[in-house]
């Protein structure tokens, strides 16, 4: 399971370098038609210092490690056979191999701003079910601007919000919520990418499992 990142509210992102891999993060997009009533997958590797990356999706968190290999080569490893190796070329990541589930859609390579561009913000949209009908016609997600990495959600702005949550966030432009409602049947993973907010959600609780998605826009 993973992905790659480009620019969010700002100018042109300077030349990639790749000695410098921990100021970037890499968002990719995948389909997994071998995954029953479910949308499409989003996923972001925070690279960091000590070659490691701190990969975000909805099935969770995980450290990985990574290998920068020749001059422009990235190997990123989850165990001996689970790895994704991608080349920048003229500034854009290539997938070489993927050794993960699904199918890569889109790829994106991100240089991470140095402030979470969620902090403070709201976005809006439609959430929609696995099968692409409406889920919620009029849904908002709202980031507290304080630093305590907290959320509410709900049908409608300034109307009392449905939940709050507290979000892991990941590049300044991801978060994560593992417990909604404070309970570990549901998860969500939330993305900005593009200047949109495209968000995924699991249900647990209903039978079989269901996966909802949107993409928000800020207001």
């Amino acid at each position: 399971m993973l992905y790659a990142c480009k620019k969010n509210d700002a100018a042109e992102a300077p030349a990639f370098d790749i000695g410098q891999l921990d100021q970037y993060c890499l968002y990719v997009r995948v389909a997994s038609p071998e995954v029953p009533n479910s949308t499409v997958s989003d996923f972001i590797f925070d690279f960091k210092t000590g070659n490691i990356a701190e990969l975000g999706s909805l099935e969770g968190l995980y450290t990985l490690t990574t290998k920068v290999m020749e001059d422009n080569s990235v190997k990123i490893s989850m165990g001996l056979n689970d790895y994704v190796l991608f080349v920048v070329e003229k500034g854009k990541p290539v997938i070489k191999q993927w050794k993960l589930f699904g199918e890569v859609t889109e790829l994106q390579l991100i240089k991470k701003p140095e402030i979470n561009l969620l902090k403070g913000n709201t976005f809006t949209g439609t959430y929609y079910k696995s099968n692409n009908t409406v889920l919620h016609e009029n849904f908002f997600y709202s980031y507290s601007a304080l630093n305590n990495f907290s959320l509410t959600a709900g049908l409608k702005v300034n109307e009392p919000a449905l939940r709050g949550e507290v979000y892991k966030s990941l590049g300044n432009i991801a978060a994560y919520v593992k417990k909604v409602n404070s309970t570990t049947a549901d998860m969500e993973f939330m993305i900005l990418v593009d200047g949109k907010l495209r968000v995924t959600y699991i249900d647990r609780v209903s039978n079989p499992t269901q996966y909802y998605h949107g993409v928000f826009i800020k207001k």
